[in-house]
């Protein structure tokens, strides 16, 4: 099948080919798993959750490929659904990192950017490379990034460094295996026009009242400006990619090609084009400083601080007296520059802008259901804290509600500031019940229970038709656990065999008697409320959790997952967390 480039036409000779394509939903990776799919070759693509319109014949898989688990979650559906991988794109990648320079960088910060950065790849290659290398053939490519070069030094040190450890194991991985018939290239975008670059630009204009186009013009100048007047689109990236790991570039390997909306530079190796007095072209780019670029940064943020104030309050620049508003998006000028370059490149980055505005809700505390534990939010745990909130997880007893909901104000009480409550199945009855607590802002219902004041759990079930997959066994002291040889069909048929054996084996018991225990408040009544619908749960009646949701007047997200949609969606899930935080917080 030929592809067009501008005015160029040829056959890229990748029908058939069998391509896995990491973080494929959305930005790059997203159009690259188009433009791939155009062009008839066979896909399976990764994502913390689904896309918003999946694509005829490509297989999608949610994995969190900063685990062992996501890594072979996505090996063992490439296998399933390809029967092996010809073309292995590593796209996954970006930064959420606090502001404030290497201080602010703490170990587990770090671990992070290396783990999303570096490591996934890592994790990916070493679960394929074995099998292309038996097979003679195949390509690597791995999405770097031109900060690499151009750190952020107030921003994004961990995530270049992690990006510049990406590009250096690369180069050595293509030395080692390029002879043995697999080549290994880098792609090293710079700022690209995504779903997150759009929504940063919004920000932007905003702040400085003026319209998209203008907020585009403004971070360009602050970039030094783009030769050609705007940033890369997706699709410009994926051509790229899609020629690289074509047949057609069979004699390139081991080199990195940036792409930027001026052009691809040369590859590593070749000579670079002298500019005047000696110094090559990147050179002389280089010597535009990031302390420059932080400077162009405050000039700008100034400017749109004296077109936002009536000339009438305009301050001297003798002034003395301090806002703290003007402080707080002083701060913010330079994780925005940021975003438009680390976030715009990645779907599995959402920048924590939302968590670091002014007034925000910043907290989230999860409560688990029944037969479970707090380690299945683990998940959505890491993809909370990568946008900045501070999330923390009660470990409920199960021994009544009473127990619960106590172990839920311990931790309630616990939080320097409003919280998202968010309770799972049984988790829902706690946090009706205990989310009158001052400290909580809103929730979030997950395929949960949401009885009224007055009302038993148990009554929740009367008129709405039985569960035959959800089989629950009561010892004889009263205590339930999930029918073994029912649980991946009732309680989390979308895992893997893995996952669910140990969920299955690690069942928490409850106190069966907690069902009939009448409820004496319904924080939904005084509390903005969502809800995410499990609408593959096997555990309730869908009819049920629609009745339960509308009743509350939750805002409601529908999401394709099974009752462990925690584990399985845990991007769902977090979006709705983090929607419920910036409304509430708009509320306040």
């Amino acid at each position: 099948m030929s592809h067009s480039i501008g005015a160029m036409s040829f056959d890229l000779s990748l029908a058939g080919k069998r391509v896995l394509v990491t973080g494929g939903t959305r930005g790059v990776g997203g159009a690259v798993v188009e433009l791939l799919s155009s062009l008839q070759a066979r896909i399976v693509a990764t994502a913390l959750s689904a896309p918003k319109q999946p694509i005829d014949g490509v297989h999608y898989v949610a994995a969190n490929l900063v685990t062992a688990e996501g890594v072979r979650a996505a090996t063992e559906a490439a296998q399933h659904h390809l029967g092996g991988v010809d073309i292995l794109i590593n796209v996954v990648g970006g930064s959420s990192a606090p502001l404030g320079g290497f201080a602010k960088l703490d170990d587990g910060e770090w671990a992070k950017a290396l783990d999303l950065n570096l490591m996934s790849a890592v994790r990916m290659d070493r679960a394929l490379l074995p099998a292309m290398l038996a097979q003679g053939s195949g390509v690597i490519l791995h999405v770097t990034s031109i900060q690499r070069l151009l750190p952020l030094h107030d921003s994004t040190i961990a995530y270049a460094a992690a990006k510049a450890a990406l590009s250096t194991y690369s180069k050595a991985l293509s030395k080692e295996v390029t002879p043995q018939g697999v080549r290994v290239v880098r792609v090293s975008p710079g700022w690209i026009e995504t779903e997150a670059s759009i929504d940063f630009l919004g920000d932007i204009a905003a702040n400085a009242g003026t319209d998209y186009e203008g907020a585009k013009q403004m971070v360009m100048n602050a970039l030094g400006g783009i030769p050609v007047g705007r940033p890369a689109k997706p699709s410009e990236v994926a051509d790229l990619i899609a020629f690289l790991v074509s047949p057609r570039a069979a004699s390139i390997s081991g080199s990195e090609r940036r792409h930027r909306a001026h052009g691809v530079s040369a590859a590593d190796g070749l000579p670079a084009r002298r500019h005047r007095g000696g110094q090559t072209r990147q050179g002389a780019r280089q010597e535009r400083t990031i302390d420059q670029v932080f400077r162009t940064l405050r000039a700008l943020w100034f400017r749109i601080r004296r077109q936002s104030t009536p000339a009438g309050q305009r301050r001297t620049p003798n002034a003395t007296h301090h806002c703290p508003e003007d402080t707080t998006m002083f701060k913010l000028i330079p994780a925005l520059l940021a975003a438009a370059l680390a976030a715009s490149l990645s779907p599995a980055v959402h920048a924590a802008e939302s968590a670091r505005d002014s007034g925000a809700v910043k907290n989230v505390v999860l409560v688990h259901g029944a037969f479970a534990d707090g380690a299945g939010w683990r998940p959505v745990y890491d993809d909370l804290t990568a946008r900045g909130y501070r999330v923390s997880i009660v470990q409920n007893p199960l021994t009544s509600l009473a127990d619960d909901v106590a172990a839920t104000r311990r931790v309630l009480d616990r939080q320097d500031g409003p919280a998202i409550l968010v309770g799972h199945s049984w988790g829902g009855t706690v946090i009706t019940e205990a989310g009158v607590h001052d400290k909580v802002a809103g929730l979030v219902y997950v395929s949960a229970l949401a009885p009224d004041a007055g009302e038993t759990t148990a009554q929740q079930y009367t008129g709405f038709a039985p569960t035959p997959e959800f089989v629950i066994d009561t010892s004889a002291d009263g205590f339930g656990f999930i029918a073994p040889a029912k649980f991946k069909a009732g309680f989390a048929h979308d895992t893997t065999d893995a996952d669910a054996a140990f969920l299955r084996d690690s069942q928490v018991p409850i106190n069966m008697a907690s069902f009939g225990t009448v409820l004496t408040h319904a924080a939904w009544r005084s509390k903005p409320s969502w809800a995410v619908i499990a609408i593959e749960d096997k555990a309730f009646d869908q009819a049920m959790l629609i009745h339960m949701a509308e009743r509350i007047n939750a805002r409601i997200t529908k999401v394709s997952a099974s009752h462990a949609v925690f584990m399985t969606q845990p991007k769902v899930v977090a979006d709705t967390i983090d929607r419920a935080a910036k409304d509430a917080a708009q509320a306040k």
